[in-house]
């Protein structure tokens, strides 16, 4: 029984990432998710680098950009 709901979740594009069949992909959940996956890979980025290093001044940049979208 459970093969049937992980063929019916990976076939309403749940587990993969993509759109599901009545899900535009400008839905304004997935907006959201988006930004908030954002922020939690730049506090993780900022825990492990300094301010004034690259990667963490990319994803801070990256963040910002999403917010700016959203």
């Amino acid at each position: 029984m459970s093969e049937n709901r992980n063929a019916q979740t990976l076939s309403s594009g749940q587990m993969t990432g993509g759109p599901g069949p009545w899900e535009s992909p400008e839905d304004p959940i997935r907006e959201a998710r988006d930004v908030v996956l954002q922020l939690a890979r730049t506090i993780n980025t900022r825990r492990i680098h300094l301010p004034n290093n690259p990667t963490y001044q990319k994803f801070l940049g990256e963040l910002c950009a999403k917010v700016g979208e959203y």
